[in-house]
């Protein structure tokens, strides 16, 4: 499968430049992490985790430690940031991606089982397909797609409907856990990050 592939599979253009910007950044932000226990060496990653907050529907945040944070969420070696994948209509199935992108010596870790896991949100159906839950998101249910050596996209797809008061166009919070995994030459970093897109809906 090759990495231009996967990103024009997931949402084309969009996906594309936020990856770009986002790696960009990485490059500039991103510095060398060393040892002092905080990660596991792979193959055997140590199970620690550290979880990062943000709620906004695309470059706002804010990072666990609480520095200025451009995107939807920050981590030490990474972001995520949320795309909209198209137009999404009261009773038709839509889809955000959560875009990761890792930072400094970090890439993707390949062998990492990526989840979302979204919460329970009224007006809102969602339609994932691994056996856990509709609610459910992860890479052995094909949700998951790498599109380069330090950045890949978790895929969320659901169906809004018509909440009782709501005007359209109105949005919809797709909001909750993503579990990832980040991997330097010499260790890897198992993150959680919990996280809220707002994704604009317009009536069916």
């Amino acid at each position: 499968m090759t990495r231009s592939s996967v990103i024009g599979r997931l949402a084309g253009p969009s996906v594309v430049a936020l990856v770009a910007i986002a790696a960009a950044c990485g490059r500039r932000s991103g510095s060398p992490t060393g040892g002092g226990g905080e990660s596991g060496v792979m193959p055997r990653p140590a199970p620690q985790t550290s979880t990062v907050t943000a709620s906004a529907p695309s470059v706002s945040g804010v990072a666990g430690e609480g520095s200025a944070c451009d995107h939807l969420a920050c981590g030490k070696d990474y972001v995520v940031d949320a795309v909209q994948l198209g137009p999404c209509r009261v009773g038709v199935a839509c889809k955000v991606a959560f875009v990761l992108v890792a930072k400094g010596p970090y890439h993707v870790n390949d062998e990492y089982p990526y989840k979302f896991r979204a919460d329970d949100a009224p007006d809102v159906e969602f339609l994932g397909t691994d056996p856990a839950g509709k609610n459910v998101f992860t890479k052995a249910a094909g949700d998951w797609s790498k599109t380069g050596p330090r950045s890949g996209a978790l895929a969320v797809a659901f169906r809004p409907s018509a909440g009782a008061g709501v005007s359209a166009p109105a949005e919809r919070s797709v909001a909750g856990v993503f579990k990832l995994s980040v991997c330097s030459p010499e260790s890897c970093r198992l993150e959680e990050a919990r996280l809220t897109a707002k994704v604009a809906v317009a009536e069916r």
